[in-house]
């Protein structure tokens, strides 16, 4: 009986396996996010496209609020683990500075890229109309940050807290050394969040291929910190500023909310073109820069630079 439970069970840390804990979790978040998801889909129809956004929004939360709960009952019953252990340690006074670094370095990031596109004539900008659908632009400019917020918590909290620390714990219980088995699993969870952009309108292999290493330098940020703040706010902030520059977000169009209107000359292969600059040479180079300057942060808030996720 015990040489059939082996594949399941890991009789040693009294816990299923990090495979099957992340099945569970992943299970558990498509079961609580259903019934907000459903709704969503019936009612964003009959409200129409003025009321579209806050609908949106309110999904966003209620998606929020249903994935923390899958995880949160993973780590209780599968992981057995406290929700803090998974980079969630609020108390902590470094969470909120690392929160602010990784807000300011997206928002930078963007904001050069936009900048070295208007240098060399790659594309040019004009201001948007005050109002959209009779809301002020004002008004929906912060209703857009909810939005990222919570996409930017659900994926942070899944992909990088619940898939690579899990991941992280198979390999090492399996065959390697712990820095080998969390830069494994961070290659891994990376593809797969590159894959779950792949059906993105106007994604290509190389918009791909660019969100995988995004996922490696958003990874990067939990890696050397141990907590989602930074990781969050910078993905935040990155989807953010690219909606507020008239830039589409991984292939979404949020001209609604966005405070310019951005014309596109440059060649796709640079600029991007109608996926946005995760798939062009330009983002690319962004996160490059930004994954230099997030293990420059960690090496000056918290000195050499190791792996402290996952303690």
């Amino acid at each position: 009986m015990r040489r059939l439970l082996t594949p399941f069970y890991n009789r040693e840390e009294r816990r299923l396996r990090a495979l099957w804990r992340i099945a569970l979790v992943a299970i558990l978040s498509v079961l609580f996010v259903l019934p907000g998801g459903i709704a969503h889909y019936f009612l964003r129809p009959v409200l129409g496209p003025a009321l579209g956004p806050v609908a949106f929004a309110l999904f966003e939360v209620w998606q929020a609020g249903a994935i923390l709960g899958a995880v949160a009952l993973g780590s209780r019953f599968f992981d057995r683990r406290p929700l803090a252990a998974l980079g969630l340690r609020l108390r902590r006074r470094s969470y909120v500075n690392d929160l602010a670094f990784g807000f300011a370095l997206g928002g930078a990031l963007i904001t050069a890229i936009l900048g070295v596109e208007l240098a060399f004539g790659l594309s040019s900008v004009r201001l948007a109309e005050p109002t959209w659908e009779g809301w002020p632009r004002a008004a929906l400019t912060p209703l857009a940050l909810v939005i990222f917020a919570g996409v930017s918590f659900n994926e942070e909290l899944l992909f990088r807290g619940a898939l690579l620390t899990n991941a992280a714990e198979g390999f090492e219980a399996r065959w390697w050394s712990r820095p080998t088995a969390w830069v494994l699993a961070t290659v891994v969870s990376s593809l797969i969040f590159g894959l779950a952009h792949a059906g993105n309108p106007e994604a290509t292999p190389i918009s791909t291929s660019n969100i995988a290493l995004a996922g490696l330098f958003l990874a990067s940020g939990y890696l050397v910190t141990g907590e989602l703040a930074l990781p969050f706010g910078l993905h935040l902030s990155w989807n953010w500023y690219q909606a507020v520059f008239g830039m589409p977000v991984s292939g979404n169009d949020f001209a609604w909310c966005a405070s310019l209107v951005r014309e596109v000359h440059g060649p796709v292969w640079l600029t991007g073109g109608a996926f946005g600059p995760e798939a062009g040479v330009t983002g690319l180079v962004a996160i490059a820069v930004g994954t230099l300057a997030v293990f420059g942060w960690a090496r000056w808030t918290r000195g050499p630079l190791r792996v402290r996720a996952g303690r």
